[in-house]
């Protein structure tokens, strides 16, 4: 599971790719920043596809829109973050990640992931748990790199809550509340 030997991380060159190599890793899977439109191309299934697995399913997908909002993390990834996890040199994951002040301190940092996925052909594997647990990973060497004090996450795809929980608790996360929703 995540008790797993910690991956060494390193930023190499100007684009700040993030690369895992350990025995985390595998010379197939790797992490990085997604970096052009290509990535983008490549990530539009799995983006469909969690979609179509959260509870956001009845909403009308909007390429257009995820098309957007990864450009804007590519063009501006001093403060948005696309991580892949690719397999083979497919992308079988991601995790969406921002970084600001926060709205109540002065010049503090907090980043959180907005959202992250794992194909589920690869959950519950030990793949995907090599994945998932090098995308968060990443993102934390991500955050660091830019003045982050704290790193948060808020689940609510209600794909699996409870799996996610256990997931972020083991990685060294702290629950310090909950997500509600309300059907309007």
């Amino acid at each position: 599971m995540i008790n797993c030997s910690n991956p060494a991380l390193s930023m190499q060159g100007s684009t700040h790719m993030i690369d895992q190599s350990s025995s985390l890793s595998t010379p197939r899977l790797k992490i990085r920043l997604a970096k052009d439109a290509r990535d983008i191309d490549a990530m539009l299934p799995i983006f469909r596809e969690g979609m179509a697995e959260s509870k956001f399913a009845s909403y009308e997908f909007s390429e257009a829109k995820v098309r957007a909002s990864a450009q804007k993390a590519l063009d501006n990834s001093d403060f948005f973050g696309w991580l892949i996890a690719e397999y083979d040199g497919k992308p079988i994951g991601y995790m969406h990640c921002t970084i600001s002040e926060m709205s109540f301190a002065t010049g503090d940092l907090a980043a959180t992931i907005i959202t992250f996925y794992i194909r589920q052909t690869y959950r519950k594997t030990l793949l995907g748990n090599k994945a998932a647990v090098g995308l968060v990973k990443a993102t934390l060497k991500w955050a660091k790199l830019r003045g982050a004090k704290e790193l948060f996450v808020h689940d609510t795809s209600e794909i699996d809550t409870k799996g996610s929980t256990n997931f972020f608790s083991k990685a060294g996360f702290r629950f310090i509340g909950a997500n509600f929703a309300m059907k309007l």
